[in-house]
């Protein structure tokens, strides 16, 4: 498995190459966002220790700016990085609907002939988009939950380094549960991908023969049919 996933995410990198500073600048664009999210609490504990008791009136004002600053500050990097995202995964789906379009047309006619209309459609569609999306979001939202874990974690070390320490048996469950059920899941996900493949085949089977089932009266018949799928 493990194996299998380098390969996948060396392969998703791969398409990835040809676009490598829209990909670069979401990372950076998700690293700001990630460091404005840890700063603000940091500025809210000393406006609220600090200044405030002190009646440091223009410090605490200042304090207010900037932790306002930082709020619309996340935000923007955030939709920034997120719009670059989805630039990244209309490129790359549309890099590989031409690349499967273009295998298509190297394959045999008996593939063609055994292989339903409507599963050749869902990988175009479906897979395709679920791999682009993966491999516009997976860069950007790592990096962001990394430095949003690294930077909340010296933050709390900083306000409390016992409640710090009292975490890691929880981290530790989490990870163990995470692999726990990694297994199972990934079967079931699987599972429900090649289910959803076989009917989406059978419903673009059905609508492509509606004017011959109207001819034949089979129409409840073949609903019936599709029901049971």
């Amino acid at each position: 498995m493990l194996l299998s996933d380098q390969g996948n995410a060396w392969w998703i990198a791969q398409r990835l190459v040809p676009m490598w500073r829209r990909v670069v600048l979401s990372l950076a664009l998700a690293t700001l966002s990630g460091l404005l999210s840890t700063i603000d609490p940091l500025l809210m504990c000393r406006l609220i220790d600090i200044e405030l008791p002190r009646h440091e009136t223009l410090r605490a004002l200042l304090l207010v700016i900037a932790i306002a600053s930082c709020l619309l500050g996340r935000f923007a990097f955030l939709f920034m990085s997120m719009y670059t995202n989805f630039s990244i995964q209309q490129d790359v789906g549309q890099a590989l609907r031409i690349a499967m379009l273009e295998q298509l047309n190297r394959l045999s006619a008996y593939y063609h002939e055994s292989t339903p209309t409507g599963e050749k459609q869902s990988r175009l569609e479906g897979d395709v988009d679920n791999i682009s999306e993966l491999g516009a979001d997976i860069t950007s939202v790592s990096t962001r939950s990394l430095v949003f874990f690294i930077a909340n974690v010296i933050v709390m070390v900083r306000l409390n380094t016992y409640i710090t320490l009292l975490i890691i048996p929880f981290l530790a469950i989490f990870v163990w549960i995470r692999s726990y059920f990694r297994s199972p899941m990934q079967h079931r996900a699987d599972r429900a991908q090649k289910e959803s493949g076989r009917a989406s085949s059978v419903l673009c089977e059905y609508l492509s023969a509606v004017p011959q089932l109207q001819l034949l009266c089979a129409e409840k018949l073949m609903v019936e049919n599709t029901q049971s799928v």
